[in-house]
């Protein structure tokens, strides 16, 4: 799955250092979360706990992780810390960036409009877009709605452009907003095909579709998310760009890179300044529980109809080898298939998984990046997510 990974030399990192050294610390002594859990019942919750307090001592910060399943009941499990400068150990209630998560989100919402008759997936979507935007993109106008969600409008990742993120660190008043984003790391950049003959993943066409779903529902994107998922989900911790302080939210965890001989650094800000200024390909805010449930929801039928959710989950293999949707990956398991997205970035790796033969539902986070990558974001995406799947399945 797409990890959003850069490989940037040391010297570089090196030179950015010092704007990452701020510490923001969010006052977490009322941090409690008002669940039910199956922790002293569930027979595997011993299994869960030791995995995660394993991985957090091959040096991950702070792990949480949300297990559903109908047999078994909900586990909520936490490991090491969510602020290490307070030694603010890490709880369920404990608030982390969604990186690519929100694609899904993003996702649902225009589905959420194409059912309502307010745009079709097949739409141009320069029919939906400032001028100014989609004359200075490669592909943009030419491109549809649904080559948007898909990521084959071959149209520039921005992300790809690590000059983004060594801007950003050398000067945090910098790329305040996803338009000076576009301006000065997309504008002007071929596209890398022709739309619909390959697939490439970009986080620009999810900024794309943050614009779209603004034009379309002449709301504000925050304003769209909290009367269309928020609310009618109750999801009581997910917080995005309608909240009055966001991305300052209680219980956010503080967030770290590696940046040479495995030192963890602090880029709780830089993070934070992503967060906020992201359009679409970022920016939710939320616990595992709401991130699990949110999906289990979604691709279980609660959201759109069935016309829609079929569409959302139509998903073909692209020339990465993965199966991907309308802004969601098929995940194949060795036990069962499941649904929903993973996400890497500066300072956080996450997973969303909803499986829905079996109706169990999945979430993990860890507020570590994957940007600059590291040894360790392996170690989460692939041996703690393999270990955690075989439990959930089997005995073992």
């Amino acid at each position: 799955m797409k990890k959003n990974k850069l490989i940037i030399t040391l010297t570089i990192v090196l030179l950015t250092i010092t704007s990452c050294n701020k510490e923001v610390n969010i006052p977490s002594d009322d941090c409690n979360l008002d669940i039910i859990s199956n922790n002293e019942t569930n027979p595997k919750a011993g299994i869960y706990q030791e995995l995660l307090d394993e991985y957090c001592a091959k040096g991950l910060p702070g792990l949480s992780l949300v297990i559903e399943t109908p047999n078994e009941g909900l586990f909520v499990g936490t490991a090491g810390m969510a602020q290490i400068e307070d030694n603010i150990e890490m709880k369920p209630c404990h608030i982390h960036h969604s990186a690519s998560i929100a694609k899904t989100f993003i996702s649902a919402m225009v589905l959420i409009l194409a059912q309502q008759g307010k745009l079709d997936l097949d739409d141009l979507a320069k029919n939906y877009l400032p001028e100014q935007i989609y004359s200075n993109i490669s592909n943009a106008d030419i491109v549809t709605v649904r080559q948007l969600l898909n990521h084959s409008s071959g149209i520039y990742n921005f992300d790809d452009n690590a000059s983004m993120y060594v801007d950003t660190f050398n000067d945090t008043e910098g790329n305040s907003s996803t338009e000076e984003i576009f301006e000065n790391y997309v504008y002007g950049m071929p596209a890398y095909f022709a739309p619909g003959e390959d697939h490439h993943y970009s986080n620009t066409n999810f900024s794309l579709l943050g614009m779209i779903i603004e034009n379309a529902s002449e709301q504000s994107l925050g304003d769209f998310m909290q009367k269309n998922i928020i609310e009618p989900l109750s999801l009581q911790n997910t917080y995005y760009k309608s909240f009055e302080n966001f991305p300052n939210v209680p219980n956010l965890v503080n967030n770290y890179l590696i940046h040479f001989d495995g030192q963890l650094q602090n880029c709780t800000d830089i993070q934070r300044h992503f967060s906020n200024i992201a359009y679409g390909h970022e920016g939710v805010l939320a616990n595992p529980l709401d991130f699990a449930y949110f999906m289990k929801q979604l691709v279980s039928g609660n959201i759109l109809n069935e016309e829609y959710t079929q569409e959302l989950l139509t998903c073909k293999q692209n020339s990465e080898g993965e199966m991907y949707g309308l802004g969601i990956f098929e995940f194949k398991t060795d036990y069962e298939t499941g649904y929903g997205h993973t996400g890497g970035a500066l300072g956080t790796m996450t997973y969303a998984i909803y499986f829905p033969e079996s109706n169990i539902s999945f979430s993990i986070c860890c507020n570590l990046g994957t940007v600059f990558y590291n040894d360790l974001s392996p170690t989460f995406y692939d041996d703690l997510y393999a270990e955690l799947i075989k439990v959930i399945f089997t005995d073992n």
